[in-house]
């Protein structure tokens, strides 16, 4: 289906004779679709960036351009990257050929991502009153699942439920199925933040209610990972080890930086809970350096408490501990509470 959707916009561009190194909307939805069969996101990132830097290209398309590259970029952690996209497009977003719900998007998610969560929330709550009105059902659903997003990041654990369950609704009364199944996984999720387990599987399974044959890898290895989780807080470890499993099949093509350090941390903690842990010094380097790239980024704390306790089973619990201390005061930018794993970490090093 989406190969279609390339092979039909490269033949629209063409027939209307627009050359491939010109920038155009056309260019954006190539990009996207791209990504979403491939995840070869340094390429696709590089030819992003590309587009964003080039100053031949419209102000309004570079800053569609540049949300989605903000995007990319927060998949593979790529801070770098996006930093040099908000300084490259921060100047065009005063100017008049940039729509005001262009401008709030490249806020919602630059700040969500990389910067401000308080400056996300509130250019979400902008954006979702200003598409309330829209006709295009994609994108409102679309803006409320980001919006969402955002209101987690800034701890507004009740509005973020609020929007991603009037996306779910919209999605599902539209038939748009993948859209349903990934936003009812995304309350599952805001309720794993907060350690309502119930919650968390009703959500999760009203997603896995919308799977079939048309649900992208992607939403069906979040909603299997999200179950995975699920499983791990409730110490069922035969089922979380199937759907660890599972939801790495389902997302095999998907060699993220973000992806790969949760299926790590996932793997490292069932073997904790098993007992079977014996990491390596190797082990502990490779996932030092993995933590260095991911650490500002959401999402985090499982794979923080797991190093920890790695450090502490080789013996060396003052490095385990100058790594959890430095992520808390430093790096953690998410302003919602510490997962369950983390706390009891803080906890035992008593540490703030």
């Amino acid at each position: 289906m989406l190969e279609g959707v390339i092979i039909n916009t490269i033949r629209l561009r063409k027939d209307a004779g627009i050359a491939e190194n010109q920038h155009t909307d056309l260019e954006l939805l190539l990009f996207q679709t791209r990504w979403r069969i491939s995840r070869n996101d340094s390429v696709l990132l590089k030819k992003g960036l590309k587009c964003v830097l080039d100053q031949s290209a419209a102000a309004a398309h570079r800053v569609r351009v540049a949300t989605w590259v903000l995007m990319l970029a927060d998949n593979s952690c790529n801070v770098g990257a996006a930093n040099q996209t908000f300084t490259c497009i921060s100047p065009l977003l005063a100017t008049g050929e940039i729509a005001a719900s262009d401008r709030l998007y490249f806020e919602l998610v630059y700040h969500c991502a990389f910067g401000d969560p308080p400056r996300a929330a509130k250019a979400a709550k902008e954006l979702v009153t200003m598409t309330a009105t829209t006709e295009d059902i994609a994108v409102r659903v679309r803006t409320l699942s980001h919006a969402a997003l955002a209101y987690r990041a800034n701890n507004e654990i009740e509005s973020a439920v609020e929007s991603a369950s009037e996306a779910v609704g919209l999605a599902e009364k539209r038939g748009m199925r993948n859209f349903a199944a990934a936003a009812a996984n995304q309350i599952a999720s805001i309720y794993l933040t907060i350690d309502n387990i119930d919650l968390a599987k009703r959500w999760n399974g009203r997603a896995g209610q919308f799977l079939d044959k048309q649900t992208d890898a992607l939403s069906r290895s979040a909603i299997l990972s999200s179950a995975a989780e699920i499983a791990l807080r409730e110490n069922r470890l035969t089922d979380a080890a199937d759907l660890i499993r599972q939801s790495e099949v389902a997302a095999d093509h998907d060699r993220s930086v973000r992806a790969t350090a949760r299926f790590l941390s996932f793997r490292w903690y069932l073997r904790i809970l098993r007992g079977q842990a014996a990491p390596s010094s190797r082990n502990l380097a490779d996932l030092v350096r993995l933590h260095e790239r991911t650490r500002t980024s959401s999402h985090q704390d499982l794979f923080v408490a797991v190093l920890y306790r790695l450090f502490e089973m080789r013996g060396r619990r003052e490095e385990g501990k100058q790594l959890v201390v430095a992520y808390l005061s430093e790096h953690r930018r998410v302003r919602w509470p510490l997962s369950p794993e983390l706390r009891w970490v803080q906890a035992r090093l008593e540490v703030s």
